[in-house]
């Protein structure tokens, strides 16, 4: 049972439960908030209030206020970016969050065991219980999309600032990962409405085509503080093409391509760094990747450094560091996406949040979260399944 026990999850049978219902019209899989309220209110959960995402793009965080008024969750429904947003709403609040799955990839979602079909996902609240899981912090940041990209002024100390604010309730939180680099590129591209309405499925694919084809790698500087057996701060400096830090260990989508070691709850957060390389290098490591999703799985036996995970065998060029926290810098401005949204650039600072987030997940999927048995045993096929149907 969790200690923090300020926020009650009520007995649905009793009626009382209520939440805030914020929806994402474009995510990939988007249902009408009606046609979700209808649902929920079946399993005796009541819909206080609907919100688009959009309408909390220029507000304070209102976790707060939904808990005085009596609201016992807050309810997302859409992608992974619309998960971040609304973390961001929750921050110091604790009030749960339960999570109905309707983006293309939903990696947070398959992250956390929950059922991907919306309608099983309704009734899952309605048994889930609380979990406490690490999320990440960015320092400055927005929760607009688009809104604190490279076309404002950066200041170059602004991160390095803002490194000792305690406010959990500061900047922007994400809850699968943050991203520099190609994957930016991707993501401008992949996130743009109009390129989803006219290329559909094929959106996402196309997108990828193209941000290969015109992106360039970037300098950059990664001073991280609070990696284990490291007293001082670790300075990295690389030509990359990617720098991602990672929450949640799911990337891919139906592909299920699962990160090593990737805690949910460790206080650290993970840090992975594709350098630039020749065609010929790049081609090779995307060649071994579809060969075998699991290549990043494997470690070398003599790490080269306190807390450095090691080039992956399969990868030449990717580098892993886990930390508490990171200053990211480069030598001019580059937007920086959170949970594939652009809301952010450098110079940045990457934490994880003060505070951690209290998500719904099934109670089989709390047992097998909280024993990290996804990291160890990834092919318990059966366990998965069993949790995201809450058995």
């Amino acid at each position: 049972m969790d200690k923090d026990t300020s926020v009650e999850i009520k007995d649905v049978r009793t009626g009382e439960r209520r939440a805030v219902l914020i929806s994402s019209p474009h995510a990939g899989n988007a249902i009408d908030a009606e046609r979700l309220a209808a649902w929920l209110g079946r399993v005796g959960i009541a819909v206080t209030e609907s919100l688009l995402i959009s309408d909390l793009d220029h507000t304070q965080p209102q976790g707060m206020r939904w808990r005085a008024r009596g609201d016992d969750l807050a309810i997302v429904a859409g992608g992974d970016g619309a998960i971040g947003s609304v973390a961001t709403q929750l921050a110091g609040s604790g009030l749960p969050l339960a999570i109905l799955p309707m983006g293309t990839a939903n990696d947070v979602a398959r992250s956390l065991l929950l059922p991907m079909d919306v309608e099983e996902a309704c009734t899952a609240v309605a048994g889930a219980v609380p979990m406490e899981i690490d999320v990440g912090q960015v320092l400055p940041g927005l929760t607009e999309p688009g809104a604190y990209a490279v076309r404002h002024e950066a200041s170059a100390h602004e991160a390095v600032q803002l490194a000792g604010e305690p406010s959990p309730v500061a900047g922007v939180y994400f809850v699968h990962a943050s991203t520099l680099g190609l994957n930016v590129e991707f993501a401008r591209l992949a996130t743009d409405i109009g390129r989803r309405r006219r290329l559909g499925r094929l959106n996402y694919a196309a997108s990828a085509i193209e941000a290969m084809t015109h992106f360039h790698p970037v300098d950059v500087r990664l001073r991280l503080f609070g990696m284990e057996g490291v007293d001082d701060e670790t300075v990295i400096e690389s030509h990359a093409m990617q720098v991602s830090i990672v929450n949640t260990s799911v990337f891919g989508g139906r592909m299920g391509v699962r990160l090593p070691d990737v805690r949910l709850h460790d206080r650290q957060l993970d840090f992975m760094l594709v350098e630039a390389a020749d065609a010929r290098r790049l081609r090779q490591t995307i060649q071994r990747l579809l060969a075998s999703p699991n290549a990043a799985e494997e470690r070398p036996e003599e790490p080269d450094q306190p807390g450095h995970q090691g080039e992956p065998a399969h990868l030449p060029g990717v580098r892993r560091f886990r930390a508490r926290a990171a200053i990211i810098e480069t030598p001019e401005p580059v937007d920086v996406t959170l949970d594939g949204e652009i809301r952010t650039h450098t110079p940045v600072l990457v934490r994880v949040a003060p505070q951690s987030l209290r998500v719904l997940v099934t109670p089989q999927a709390k047992h097998l979260l909280a024993r990290d048995r996804l990291t160890d045993d990834v092919n318990d096929i059966g366990d998965v399944d069993a949790a995201s149907r809450g058995q």
